[in-house]
């Protein structure tokens, strides 16, 4: 669970990419809430994306929020080639690829475990 937060923490202070095209928040695949699950006893980490906004909520046992939810402002959502660029207002940069429509690998940069499956949340 710490483990967790420790990588939500360090992905909104750090930053990757450069910009390219913007995404449109009508078109954009990414909104709404991404659920990472750990196992048993790490339990999960919940991230969702609004129009202006990233959040992690860490969650336990019987996915119960563990605290409140880490959320920083996102500047932009630009799509890549085969990806989206998520930008936060503090400079750091997300990468997602969608593996179909409720799957993704969210890459966060300079952190020892950078790439986290996620599945949309439904």
């Amino acid at each position: 669970m710490i483990r967790l937060l420790r990588i939500a923490l360090a992905a909104l202070v750090l930053g990757l990419l450069s910009p390219v095209a913007p995404a449109r928040a009508d078109d954009n695949p990414l909104l709404g809430k991404w659920l990472m699950k750990g196992d048993a006893n790490q339990g999960a980490l919940l991230t969702e994306f609004t129009p202006t906004s990233m959040s992690f909520t860490a969650l336990g046992p019987g996915m119960k929020p563990q605290g409140p939810a880490k959320t920083a402002q996102v500047k932009a959502y630009r799509k890549l080639t085969e990806s989206y660029q998520i930008e936060l207002a503090s400079g750091t940069s997300f990468v997602a690829k969608l593996q179909g429509a409720d799957e993704m690998w969210l890459f966060v940069p300079n952190t020892a475990n950078a790439a986290h499956y996620v599945r949309l949340n439904q």
